[in-house]
């Protein structure tokens, strides 16, 4: 399969992410998706859990104008290649289940043909400096599609603190998978639309009603963070030691904070006048990610919506993230990873942490 030539360019809006271009890899019999299955693959999940497009599907969306400029994209992973230490994962960025509309979103899901690269070596990060997220893509679902963490590029009042949940201010614009496009502002139309990187800032309930994630048994791997380590759907063992106990909900030792004005921070750190929020009469509780506090001890979670915890494809055990819901399947704060991550996260020159590399970087790819 031809692979095609990366592009670039510098998102705007409320979003900023990253230009260059991403892919993916996997394991599996789905919808017409393979699963990949080599002797050294079927040890390594971080080989084996990619939905991989065998069969040239095609991505979709009922929204008529969107479709068409859809149906010219192949949909998942197309290609991925390894070393010892590195998984490439290559694809469009578009996911094979239906895609907008977006209401007031002037872009659409672009085949973005890029690859990203992500560590098959995880190492934590040291406890006193653990990276940050950051805006953009934080990491790639099994289909490829971006994860980006709660936060849109807005604050209130512009300052850089009380910093919006993208789940709240933009949520109008989410389709029903829920993702939208973060818009690429140097590219040309196409046909009136901006081309938009598409990405998930929570829950991605499309992906987990394809992969079959009801809570019924463990969840499978929904994706990987920039840092290597696997992001399950919601539902992992009760005990994490091992099989005892069953399956119950992962969840999130996030709490919104007791608060009756936004004058301080979650650290308890009082804030002079100018810096302090908007009411909470004007703007209700969980609209800013300041309004949330972890609370050790409230949920299964640490503070990067994480833990460590056997898994089916980790038998001996992994610090794994869990995508945070409440008991109706809607998601919840931080949704994938909280402000930092767990792991390591190699320095390397590409906005926000994007993870894709130029093609020159990558090796052969299958």
């Amino acid at each position: 399969m031809k692979m095609q030539a990366h592009q670039s360019g510098s998102l705007t809006g409320k979003e900023r992410p990253f230009t260059k271009r991403c892919a993916l890899v996997i394991g599996l019999f789905l919808t017409g998706m393979l699963i990949v299955s080599h002797a050294e693959e079927d040890i390594d999940p971080a080989l084996t859990a990619w939905l991989v497009n065998q069969n040239g599907m095609k991505a979709s969306s009922p929204d008529n104008a969107l479709d068409v400029l859809a149906r010219e994209i192949t949909a998942d992973v197309q290609k991925i290649g390894h070393t010892p230490k590195t998984v490439y994962v290559h694809g469009s960025g578009v996911p094979s289940y239906s895609t907008g509309p977006f209401e007031g979103n002037p872009a659409y899901a672009a085949d973005l043909q890029g690859t990203y690269a992500i560590t098959r070596k995880p190492q934590p990060a040291p406890k006193n400096s653990k990276p940050k997220t950051g805006l953009g893509p934080i990491g790639v679902l099994i289909n490829g599609v971006a994860m980006f963490n709660a936060q849109d590029a807005q604050s209130y009042q512009n300052k850089g603190i009380w910093n919006q949940d993208a789940n709240v201010f933009e949520r109008q614009s989410f389709d029903s998978a829920p993702g939208h496009p973060a818009p690429i502002d140097s590219a040309p139309k196409v046909q009136g639309y901006v081309p938009g990187i598409y990405h998930h800032h929570q829950n991605p309930v499309a992906l987990r009603e394809q992969m079959g994630d009801d809570g019924s048994k463990h969840s499978p791997i929904l994706g990987f963070a920039f840092d290597g380590y696997p992001v399950y759907g919601p539902y992992g063992y009760s005990n994490g030691k091992d099989l005892s106990g069953g399956v119950s909900r992962m969840r999130s030792s996030y709490q919104l904070r007791l608060i009756s004005d936004r004058s301080t921070l979650p650290s308890g750190k009082k804030l002079p006048a100018s810096r302090q929020g908007p009411s909470i009469e004007e703007i209700p509780l969980g609209a800013y990610i300041e309004d949330y506090q972890f609370v050790p001890g409230t949920g299964d979670l640490d503070k990067h919506n994480g833990r460590f915890s056997v898994t089916p494809e980790y038998p001996n055990g992994t610090y794994a993230y869990f995508v945070a819901v409440n008991d109706k399947n809607e998601g919840v704060y931080p949704y994938f990873i909280g402000q930092s991550y767990y792991g390591k996260v190699k320095q390397r020159k590409r906005i926000m942490n994007s993870g894709l590399i130029p093609s020159k970087s990558q090796p052969p790819m299958k």
